[in-house]
């Protein structure tokens, strides 16, 4: 099966923060491409860096799904939206780990606080984290879980877990650091802590065109604009002021999109 992940992240946390300003777009990815037999899928599925091009070929549009207006989603792209979260394994398999995670740390289940799935142990520190940032507007309480859980070290999979991909709930972050998927899965659970919706929060998976490798990034609708929370970035920026990114897809809760960049096939 498709794997619902970057190969691969851009960069180091606490990047220089004029990092988004990009004067030069690379061509973008081909988001379609010509129609290949499944061997050809799961041999672009192992080349790394074009590794999401290969997995938007296989995920079904189901449905009639809700499709954006070319240059009004984010990045400028195209979004199909799908209600359908089967493809995206890795993300469906954390939300559950974070629910059990938050059940450890809140008492209501009588196991270990830490175990290979989940890291309750820390939910002191994560709770200390949030409970100054309640009282704050919203703008406000982006910059500040952008800047503290930013704080943390770039660390691979492979060195962390032992293995190639492992998405990490926030309490495995807070105790082991992660990386680029970890840190938007960290900031999107501290914003939903905080009192935001899920319709105003998606983890995007893109493609950096400078670096020529998959990324992850945390998106926030707020006041008519998409904010972007990067672990290359300082402090939130909108999507508009990032040249370099192409996004592929981006998923909440409750569905997942699609995205495709005007001008390309």
């Amino acid at each position: 099966m498709a794997r619902d992940r970057p190969s691969c992240c851009a960069g180091q946390s606490g990047a220089r923060p004029d990092f988004h300003i990009s004067g030069t777009r690379r061509r973008p990815l081909d988001m379609t491409g010509p129609k290949a037999g499944a061997r050809t899928i799961r041999a672009a599925v192992r080349q790394g860096p074009r590794l999401m091009a290969g997995l938007l070929v296989l995920l079904p549009l189901a449905g009639s799904p809700a499709v954006a207006a070319a240059g009004d989603g984010l990045f400028g792209s195209e979004e199909i939206a799908n209600g359908d979260l089967t493809p995206f394994v890795r993300w469906t398999e954390v939300l559950e780990r974070i629910e059990t995670e938050r059940a450890i740390a809140s008492g209501g289940a009588g196991a270990a606080c830490r175990t290979r799935d989940y890291d309750a142990c820390a939910a002191d520190r994560w709770r200390a984290m949030l409970d100054p940032l309640r009282d704050l507007d919203r703008d406000a309480q982006l910059a500040a879980v952008n800047a503290a859980l930013n704080r943390g070290p770039y660390v691979q999979d492979s060195a962390n877990y032992g293995v190639s991909d492992y998405w990490a709930t926030p309490g495995q972050f807070l105790a082991r650091h992660g990386d680029c998927e970890d840190y938007a899965i960290a900031k999107y659970m501290a914003l939903r802590d905080l009192g935001w919706s899920p319709a105003l929060l998606r983890i995007v998976v893109l493609q950096d065109l400078n670096l020529d490798v998959p990324h992850a990034v945390l998106a926030v609708r707020l006041g008519g604009k998409s904010y972007i929370l990067d672990n290359q970035i300082l402090a939130p920026v909108t999507d508009d002021r990032i040249a370099h990114y192409q996004p592929l897809y981006s998923v909440n809760e409750r569905r997942w999109w699609r995205h495709r960049t005007p001008g390309f096939p």
